[in-house]
């Protein structure tokens, strides 16, 4: 059974009643939600469920009772997210937040594919060692002098 939301000052007139409304003036306490004001209709007064799901953070909850299904934690990544729903469905239990979990799997897809993809691209190429490397600019350096002695000279 849900609460029963009574009119602001509904003890102080009797032509009120018990019935609720919305507080509208401008220095209603209740409006304003100050606290002690009275209670207010709001999200989360609803008929109590009992048959709430388990509320999932890694692998090893799905060990508990989940008889009345799983909820996929907000603060649970991706990857986690993804390797929690493989295993719910290897397990035939039900996701409440499936849209969390489809949208893991497709993350999950698109880093494998780009993993693929990137193995596929890369060139074998022999590495230089440091010597190798020296040389070669000392080349280019001797190369860039040769040059210029040479412009001198023929001046």
């Amino acid at each position: 059974m849900s609460k029963r939301f009574k009119t602001q000052d509904y003890f102080r007139y009797k032509k009120l009643g018990k019935r609720w409304r919305k507080p509208v003036g401008l220095q209603s306490k209740l409006r304003l939600k100050k606290g002690g004001s009275g209670l207010r209709p709001a999200m989360g007064y609803g008929t109590v469920n009992k048959l709430r799901p388990l509320l999932v953070y890694n692998i090893n909850d799905l060990q508990k009772d989940v008889s009345n299904g799983i909820l996929i934690a907000g603060s649970v990544g991706r990857k986690k997210t993804a390797a929690i729903a493989a295993k719910a469905k290897e397990l035939n239990i039900k996701i409440i937040n499936m849209n969390k979990a489809k949208g893991a799997m497709k993350f999950k897809k698109a880093l494998e594919k780009k993993k693929t993809q990137t193995k596929e691209k890369k060139p074998e190429k022999p590495k230089e060692t440091k010597t190798e490397a020296k040389a070669e600019e000392q080349k280019d350096v001797g190369a860039g002098q040769n040059t210029a002695t040479e412009k001198a000279e023929q001046e």
